[in-house]
Protein backbone atom coordinates (compact mmCIF):
# COMPACT_ATOMS: atom_id res chain seq x y z
CA UNK A 1 0.00 0.00 0.00
CA UNK A 2 2.92 2.62 0.19
CA UNK A 3 2.47 3.67 -3.48
CA UNK A 4 -0.92 4.18 -2.77
CA UNK A 5 0.29 6.23 -0.15
CA UNK A 6 2.79 7.93 -1.53
CA UNK A 7 0.06 9.26 -4.35
CA UNK A 8 -1.87 10.57 -1.35
CA UNK A 9 0.91 12.39 0.57
CA UNK A 10 1.71 13.99 -3.33
CA UNK A 11 -1.79 14.64 -4.14
CA UNK A 12 -2.15 16.66 -0.24
CA UNK A 13 1.03 18.48 -0.98
CA UNK A 14 -0.03 19.74 -4.52
CA UNK A 15 -2.97 20.84 -3.30
CA UNK A 16 -1.39 23.12 -0.38
CA UNK A 17 1.08 24.81 -2.44
CA UNK A 18 -0.97 25.54 -5.38
CA UNK A 19 -2.52 28.87 -4.21
CA UNK A 20 -3.54 29.75 -7.51
CA UNK A 21 -6.14 26.45 -7.50
CA UNK A 22 -7.21 27.92 -4.16
CA UNK A 23 -7.48 31.07 -5.43
CA UNK A 24 -9.36 30.23 -8.78
CA UNK A 25 -11.15 26.76 -8.21
CA UNK A 26 -14.40 28.62 -7.59
CA UNK A 27 -14.37 28.68 -11.08
CA UNK A 28 -12.72 25.32 -12.42
CA UNK A 29 -14.13 21.81 -12.70
CA UNK A 30 -11.70 19.30 -11.96
CA UNK A 31 -11.93 16.25 -13.58
CA UNK A 32 -9.99 13.18 -10.92
CA UNK A 33 -9.39 9.82 -13.17
CA UNK A 34 -9.66 6.77 -11.27
CA UNK A 35 -11.44 6.23 -7.48
CA UNK A 36 -9.10 4.14 -5.84
CA UNK A 37 -7.29 5.79 -2.85
CA UNK A 38 -5.36 8.50 -4.55
CA UNK A 39 -8.21 9.43 -6.27
CA UNK A 40 -10.27 9.77 -3.80
CA UNK A 41 -8.39 11.93 -2.08
CA UNK A 42 -7.87 14.25 -4.85
CA UNK A 43 -11.75 14.62 -5.35
CA UNK A 44 -12.10 15.42 -1.54
CA UNK A 45 -9.08 17.73 -1.38
CA UNK A 46 -10.28 19.81 -4.49
CA UNK A 47 -13.81 20.05 -3.72
CA UNK A 48 -12.77 21.69 -0.43
CA UNK A 49 -11.00 23.78 -2.04
CA UNK A 50 -13.87 25.11 -4.11
CA UNK A 51 -13.72 22.71 -7.24
CA UNK A 52 -16.61 21.63 -9.06
CA UNK A 53 -15.44 17.67 -9.30
CA UNK A 54 -16.03 14.98 -11.66
CA UNK A 55 -14.65 11.94 -10.29
CA UNK A 56 -14.19 8.92 -13.07
CA UNK A 57 -13.57 5.07 -12.01
CA UNK A 58 -13.21 2.35 -15.29
CA UNK A 59 -14.90 -0.81 -12.10
CA UNK A 60 -18.36 -0.82 -11.50
CA UNK A 61 -17.28 0.32 -7.81
CA UNK A 62 -14.65 2.45 -6.63
CA UNK A 63 -11.48 1.22 -4.28
CA UNK A 64 -9.30 -0.41 -6.69
CA UNK A 65 -6.36 -2.17 -6.01
CA UNK A 66 -6.75 0.23 -2.18
CA UNK A 67 -10.12 -1.57 -1.50
CA UNK A 68 -7.84 -4.67 -1.25
CA UNK A 69 -5.04 -3.62 0.85
CA UNK A 70 -4.65 -5.45 4.02
CA UNK A 71 -1.16 -4.80 5.46
CA UNK A 72 -1.67 -0.94 6.51
CA UNK A 73 -0.17 2.40 5.98
CA UNK A 74 3.67 2.90 6.77
CA UNK A 75 4.22 6.21 8.76
CA UNK A 76 7.23 7.12 10.94
CA UNK A 77 7.31 9.30 14.42
CA UNK A 78 3.19 8.65 14.63
CA UNK A 79 1.57 9.48 17.58
CA UNK A 80 1.19 5.61 18.21
CA UNK A 81 4.89 4.88 18.12
CA UNK A 82 5.43 7.18 20.52
CA UNK A 83 2.82 5.93 22.91
CA UNK A 84 4.15 2.59 22.47
CA UNK A 85 7.71 3.59 22.42
CA UNK A 86 8.29 2.25 19.03
CA UNK A 87 11.85 3.84 18.25
CA UNK A 88 11.88 5.27 14.81
CA UNK A 89 13.00 8.47 12.50
CA UNK A 90 11.95 9.37 9.09
CA UNK A 91 15.88 9.10 8.01
CA UNK A 92 15.16 5.52 8.67
CA UNK A 93 11.96 5.43 7.01
CA UNK A 94 13.75 7.01 3.95
CA UNK A 95 16.63 4.36 4.28
CA UNK A 96 14.37 1.31 4.37
CA UNK A 97 12.65 2.69 1.33
CA UNK A 98 15.20 3.45 -0.83
CA UNK A 99 17.11 -0.22 0.33
CA UNK A 100 14.19 -1.76 -1.23
CA UNK A 101 13.82 -0.02 -3.95
CA UNK A 102 16.85 -1.15 -5.20
CA UNK A 103 18.50 1.65 -6.64
CA UNK A 104 14.77 2.43 -8.80
CA UNK A 105 13.89 4.77 -6.07
CA UNK A 106 14.15 8.20 -6.80
CA UNK A 107 15.07 10.18 -3.49
CA UNK A 108 13.08 13.63 -4.10
CA UNK A 109 10.19 11.27 -3.82
CA UNK A 110 11.30 8.97 -1.26
CA UNK A 111 11.56 12.05 0.56
CA UNK A 112 7.84 13.46 0.16
CA UNK A 113 6.91 9.84 0.97
CA UNK A 114 8.69 9.65 4.56
CA UNK A 115 8.38 13.05 5.38
CA UNK A 116 4.68 13.21 4.81
CA UNK A 117 3.68 9.66 6.04
CA UNK A 118 2.68 11.00 9.67
CA UNK A 119 0.61 13.62 8.16
CA UNK A 120 -1.09 11.37 5.80
CA UNK A 121 -1.92 9.35 8.80
CA UNK A 122 -3.38 11.95 10.59
CA UNK A 123 -5.51 13.28 7.38
CA UNK A 124 -7.17 9.43 6.73
CA UNK A 125 -7.88 9.02 10.76
CA UNK A 126 -9.59 12.66 10.43
CA UNK A 127 -12.37 10.48 9.12
CA UNK A 128 -12.70 8.97 12.06
CA UNK A 129 -11.20 5.72 11.40
CA UNK A 130 -8.34 4.65 13.83
CA UNK A 131 -5.37 3.21 13.00
CA UNK A 132 -3.46 2.14 15.78
CA UNK A 133 -2.31 -1.16 15.44
CA UNK A 134 1.51 -1.23 14.14
CA UNK A 135 2.70 -4.04 12.53
CA UNK A 136 6.46 -4.65 11.61
CA UNK A 137 6.53 -6.10 8.11
CA UNK A 138 9.06 -6.82 5.72
CA UNK A 139 11.38 -4.23 3.99
CA UNK A 140 11.26 -1.84 7.52
CA UNK A 141 13.37 -1.46 10.70
CA UNK A 142 11.38 -0.35 12.57
CA UNK A 143 7.35 -1.27 13.24
CA UNK A 144 5.55 1.48 11.47
CA UNK A 145 2.88 -0.14 9.29
CA UNK A 146 -0.17 1.09 10.90
CA UNK A 147 -3.67 -0.26 10.89
CA UNK A 148 -6.69 -0.90 12.62
CA UNK A 149 -7.26 -2.85 15.97
CA UNK A 150 -8.30 -6.65 15.10
CA UNK A 151 -12.09 -7.24 15.15
CA UNK A 152 -13.63 -9.03 18.20
CA UNK A 153 -13.40 -12.17 16.84
CA UNK A 154 -10.21 -11.95 16.13
CA UNK A 155 -9.57 -11.71 12.81
CA UNK A 156 -8.03 -8.86 10.62
CA UNK A 157 -9.75 -5.99 10.26
CA UNK A 158 -10.11 -5.00 6.34
CA UNK A 159 -8.10 -2.10 6.47
CA UNK A 160 -7.70 -1.22 2.99
CA UNK A 161 -11.55 -1.48 2.54
CA UNK A 162 -12.69 0.63 5.68
CA UNK A 163 -10.53 3.53 4.21
CA UNK A 164 -12.63 3.61 0.92
CA UNK A 165 -15.53 2.82 2.85
CA UNK A 166 -15.22 5.93 5.11
CA UNK A 167 -13.94 8.36 2.17
CA UNK A 168 -16.65 7.37 -0.18
CA UNK A 169 -19.24 8.04 2.46
CA UNK A 170 -17.73 11.30 3.17
CA UNK A 171 -17.79 12.67 -0.05
CA UNK A 172 -21.43 11.37 -0.50
CA UNK A 173 -22.84 12.95 2.75
CA UNK A 174 -20.47 16.05 2.77
CA UNK A 175 -20.01 16.88 -0.53
CA UNK A 176 -22.61 15.73 -2.51
CA UNK A 177 -23.00 19.39 -4.45
CA UNK A 178 -19.72 19.26 -5.44
CA UNK A 179 -18.59 15.75 -6.49
CA UNK A 180 -19.95 14.13 -9.29
CA UNK A 181 -20.07 10.42 -8.13
CA UNK A 182 -20.95 7.87 -11.15
CA UNK A 183 -20.12 4.47 -10.65
CA UNK A 184 -19.87 3.53 -14.32
CA UNK A 185 -17.29 3.28 -16.24
CA UNK A 186 -15.10 5.05 -18.09
CA UNK A 187 -16.22 4.41 -21.53
CA UNK A 188 -19.53 4.88 -20.66
CA UNK A 189 -18.98 8.56 -19.21
CA UNK A 190 -20.24 11.56 -21.29
CA UNK A 191 -17.99 14.48 -20.92
CA UNK A 192 -20.29 16.65 -23.18
CA UNK A 193 -22.25 16.41 -19.78
CA UNK A 194 -20.21 17.97 -17.44
CA UNK A 195 -21.21 21.51 -16.46
CA UNK A 196 -20.23 24.36 -17.37
CA UNK A 197 -17.85 26.64 -16.84
CA UNK A 198 -14.90 23.55 -17.87
CA UNK A 199 -11.45 24.10 -16.70
CA UNK A 200 -9.03 21.55 -16.93
CA UNK A 201 -6.17 21.96 -15.05
CA UNK A 202 -2.87 19.91 -15.29
CA UNK A 203 -1.27 19.40 -11.97
CA UNK A 204 2.50 19.11 -11.47
CA UNK A 205 4.21 18.58 -8.16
Amino acid sequence: MTHKIFLVVLILQIFRVNAMLKQTCNTSHVVVVGGGLAGLTAAIEAARGGAAVTLLEKEKNVGGNSAKASSGINSAVSKYQVQLQIHDSVEDFQKDTLKSGGGTSIPSLVEVLTNSSKEALEWIESFGLKLDYISHCGGHSASRTHRESPRADGKPAPVGWDIIKTLKEYISKELTNSVAFPESTIASANTTNLPEPFTIRILTG
